[in-house]
């Protein structure tokens, strides 16, 4: 999970400016999504977990390079409250690529993009309080973040949640909610899969997947 979160705080999707609009902002996007597509690009070519560990530091020298060029740029766009740059800061202490490690001011970071409604930063925050990355493991503060996503439609915050209220993990256990956020996520993973994201497709697959074995075994037990 630890790794889990380290990719995904590296591939958060580039999608908001918070109307800052100037150009450190611009730089701070354009970064980001160069950042995000050669995660992704690299992520795809990981086939065990020691091939994993060096696409990871690949990825950090990618980074780093950029944060050489532009870390100045980044700054300026995070003081100013642009979410991009504050979460490119938050990549930076959190691996310490080009400055001094520190989870606690990367959490930060990141929760000043979250407070703004930055579902990607909302998701990696709901990560850093379930494994107690530069904040202080809680379940309630980790599904107060996954549900805030999963409220503006991301749907694999939606498909998250639906996990928690299943097996009553820091919320009250109910069948009625998991199925809710499950058909939620269904249908916006049914949107986006067909403009071609890969997410959207693997996870309506894990849920046609779960629905066929949960079958089996009410099945078996008659």
């Amino acid at each position: 999970m630890k790794h889990i979160i380290k990719l995904g705080m590296i591939a958060i999707a580039c999608c908001c400016l918070s109307g800052c609009g100037n150009k450190d902002a611009e730089i701070a996007r354009k970064d980001r999504r160069e950042i995000k597509e050669y995660s992704e690009r690299r992520s795809n070519e990981i086939t065990s977990p020691r091939e994993s560990e060096r696409v990871f530091e690949d990825i950090k020298k990618f980074i780093d390079m950029k944060r050489a060029e532009n870390f100045e740029v980044w700054k300026r766009a995070a003081e100013k409250g642009n979410p991009e740059g504050q979460l490119l800061l938050a990549m930076c202490y959190s691996e310490g690529i080009g400055v001094y490690k520190d989870e606690a001011v990367g959490a930060n970071w990141i929760r000043k993009a979250a407070e703004q409604g930055h579902s990607e930063a909302q998701i990696t925050l709901f990560g850093l309080y379930l494994e107690g990355h530069g904040v202080p493991k809680s379940e309630a503060e980790a599904v107060k973040w996954i549900r805030k996503a999963a409220e503006q439609g991301d749907f694999m915050a939606q498909y998250v949640l639906a996990g928690y209220y299943r097996e009553g993990i820091g919320v009250p256990k109910s069948e009625a909610e998991a199925e809710k956020w499950i058909r939620k996520a269904t249908k916006k993973a049914q949107i986006e899969a067909k403009k071609g994201n890969t997410a959207a497709q693997q996870l309506l697959a894990a849920i046609e997947e779960e629905r066929v074995r949960n079958a089996a075994k009410k099945g078996n037990a008659k």
